[in-house]
């Protein structure tokens, strides 16, 4: 039961929800120094923003972002954003006010007062490779740093309460991150195909791990989910392939479909005591696990969860027995597996 092109398929369907066709696609960008060296009435004729100027030897273009916020970029490649407030929303990466400059933004600069970053602000800068997010912000949009395949710093503010949908979606040269304390959720696709994240620590803030929120980071291999978690969201961590162990907290109630699938270096998984529910493949396709504990008592327990797990020698459960949705067969598929329950434990049966 190969359901590897399914997860990847449903991977580009989300992708395709939360980006414009511009992140997804690769476009040759102009040159640095031929789109610096554009003069105000050709930047406008494009943009058709009268807010968009051309300065200075030191400032390669500047204008309005916000209703008090202003941008402007150096001619050595900072983007400098300052003033007070929100920046304007926006529906996609076409109407960003520096989107003719991307390519030559290097590092970006927010001032003390900004207080939002707009959804796709930064996306597709491959040439962007740090970012310091002053606390005044508390709220970053969807896909704000999508495709910034440079990126190898981020400072996030510390009053931050959601690391939204796709915000670092394929930054693949980002190696770690310090979610503050004050997250409580991170959504959907928040760091999918972050490849060269090797290291993560949800804070015990965060209640909800969304859909591919960190999917096919193949990097990591460190994995702390803090002790606030409750839900683990489909295809959460699916398909991180150099991930090796997985802990799962006490105040975990239920694990979704596919929420650890296709992590091919899995030896070993501990699931807490407050599991009631784990999906359709949870753990799925993952051949170099041996081991798994379960804590729970009674979960439910659908159909595949271990399936082809081809290694599993030992299921350990410390509660009572579990709830099969399907058969246990069916749970197990392809696998051989010994299982081991409490003593004069009268909810378990040889069969």
């Amino acid at each position: 039961m190969k359901k590897r092109t399914l997860a990847l398929l449903l991977a580009l369907v989300l992708c395709l929800s939360l980006l414009p066709v511009g992140v997804l696609a690769e476009e040759e960008a102009p040159a640095a120094d031929e789109t610096l060296a554009e003069d105000e009435a050709a930047v406008q004729a494009e943009t058709g923003d009268e807010a968009v100027v051309a300065a200075s030897e030191n400032s390669a273009a500047s204008g309005s972002c916000g209703d008090n916020l202003s941008w402007e970029l150096t001619g050595t490649g900072v983007l400098m954003i300052y003033g007070d407030g929100a920046m304007y929303d926006h529906e996609g990466t076409s109407d960003i006010p520096w989107s003719d400059y991307k390519a030559s933004i290097t590092a970006v600069e927010l001032g003390d007062s900004v207080s939002s970053i707009s959804a796709f602000a930064f996306s597709d800068c491959a040439n962007l490779t740090q970012i310091i997010i002053p606390d005044s912000v508390t709220a970053i949009g969807n896909c704000a740093f999508a495709g910034c395949t440079s990126l190898e710093y981020v400072q996030l503010p510390s009053g931050l309460t959601a690391i939204s949908g796709g915000l670092f979606l394929g930054c693949e040269s980002l190696t770690g991150i310090d979610i503050p304390e004050s997250v409580t959720i991170i959504e959907d696709n928040a760091f999918m195909l972050c490849t060269g994240l090797t290291a993560v620590t949800v804070p015990d803030s965060v209640t909800s791990i969304g859909e591919l929120a960190f999917g096919s980071c193949e990097s990591l291999t460190s994995l702390t989910i803090g002790s606030g978690v409750e839900t683990i969201v489909n295809n959460a961590f699916n398909d991180c392939i150099s991930l090796t162990s997985v802990y799962i907290p006490n105040s975990v109630t239920t694990i979704e479909a596919y929420a650890f699938g296709y992590c091919d270096s899995l030896t070993t998984v501990s699931i807490g005591s407050g599991v009631t529910l784990i999906g359709t493949g949870a753990f799925a396709e993952c051949p170099a696990l041996t081991t798994v504990t379960i804590a729970a008592s009674a979960p439910v327990i659908r159909a595949y969860a271990f399936g082809e797990d081809t290694s599993l020698t030992s299921v350990v459960f410390r509660g009572d027995a579990f709830t099969a949705e399907s058969t246990t067969s069916s749970i197990f598929e392809n696998v051989t597996a010994t299982v081991y329950y409490p003593a004069n434990n009268d909810t378990w049966t040889e069969d």
